[in-house]
């Protein structure tokens, strides 16, 4: 009969994290929920490197109380990293530091390519605003702004 496996609390999460990304070493495995998606489907099996060197674009993993979250780095803000889940409007509202992160997710078949620079750009400025006018004028400001993306598109196909 096989053990129940192990569930590591924060601190022995954030140790063997440390230990991984000195190593380099290389994963593969499964995260749950809807956040990255359609990128990162529920329970699709992704390939992790343990390393530092993440950079805007990147889908990274990252130590969040006693979760692994895996989300896009959106913008690097005073040496801090600003991250949102591909699926989620706003970014996440801790800003991680470089301990935090676990590592970053190899493309490969069940993950896309980073986003565009100009969508990175978006969303480091999105950031920006939510930071001083706060959440809710940030999502008028993006309605308003998927609105007038909408109506250039329509009349551009004209």
């Amino acid at each position: 009969m096989t053990e129940p496996a192990h569930t590591l609390s924060n601190e022995e999460l954030v140790a063997a994290a440390a230990l991984w990304k000195r190593t380099g070493r290389e994963l593969v495995t499964r995260f749950t929920g809807t956040s990255m998606q359609p990128t990162i489907a529920h329970g699709a099996a992704v390939r992790l490197l343990c390393t530092d060197d993440v950079s805007i674009g990147e889908v990274v993993a990252y130590v969040y109380g006693d979760r692994v979250i895996v989300h896009r780095i959106v913008a690097i803000w005073t040496g801090q990293f600003v991250t949102r889940g591909d699926a989620n409007v706003l970014p996440d509202p801790k800003l991680l530091e470089s301990k935090d992160i676990i590592g970053k997710v190899v493309p490969g078949a069940s993950v896309c390519p980073p986003v565009t620079r100009v969508a990175s750009l978006a969303l480091a400025f999105s950031t920006f605003i939510a930071r001083i006018a706060g959440n809710r004028a940030t999502l008028r400001l993006l309605g308003v702004l998927r609105s007038m993306y909408r109506r250039l598109r329509l009349f551009r196909g004209r």
